[in-house]
């Protein structure tokens, strides 16, 4: 619950390390993300100029949408890309465990 406190709290002067989606992104990609966000707004019947409401919907993330557990996991920054792929595929492995 800590995260959607820090959530609630504007992020607690959290500052992401890399821009996602990236900041300097090529088209097709930006535009069809900003699509893809004005239509799950849409879906949950958000407006697009209600800032609240957005900022709720977006908390049931760090509230792992009422899961009875959550799983973050880290990477140190030295690891690089390699290490991002060794992590997500170590990440792989635990869900399907857990599916079991």
């Amino acid at each position: 619950m800590e995260l959607l406190v820090l959530h609630d709290a504007g992020g607690g002067g959290h500052v992401d390390e890399c821009a996602y989606p990236p900041a300097t992104g090529q088209e097709p990609w930006p535009a069809r993300l900003r699509m893809l966000d004005r239509a799950f707004f849409a879906i949950v019947g958000i407006a697009r100029d209600c800032r609240a409401a957005m900022h709720r919907r977006r908390g049931h993330d760090y509230a792992f949408f009422g899961a009875p557990v959550g799983l973050s996991f880290t990477l140190d920054r030295d690891l690089a890309q390699g290490g991002c792929l060794d992590a997500g595929l170590f990440m792989k492995g635990v869900m399907i465990a857990a599916r079991a």
